[in-house]
């Protein structure tokens, strides 16, 4: 096997594994009275750096009303 393809593999992995460690998370979930998709950004959840702690911050990013029928 090219041991030159394979360290462009491995690179393209990590680069994937930081960009993916760096990316803020999306949580997301339907309001049950009017049926809004309401969405949170959540930023430190999955962040890595050995030794080193951050409190994840959740912040509210979106409402989009009567998306779903309510019941």
């Amino acid at each position: 096997m090219d041991t030159g393809s394979s360290d462009g593999v491995d690179a393209r992995i990590e680069s994937f594994l930081r960009d993916w460690h760096h990316s803020p998370d999306l949580l997301f979930s339907i309001h049950p009275v009017d049926g809004s998709f309401l969405i949170w950004v959540v930023e430190w959840l999955d962040e890595f750096h050995p030794g080193s702690f951050r409190q994840a911050q959740v912040s509210f990013a979106t409402r989009i009303p009567s998306a779903f029928p309510s019941w």
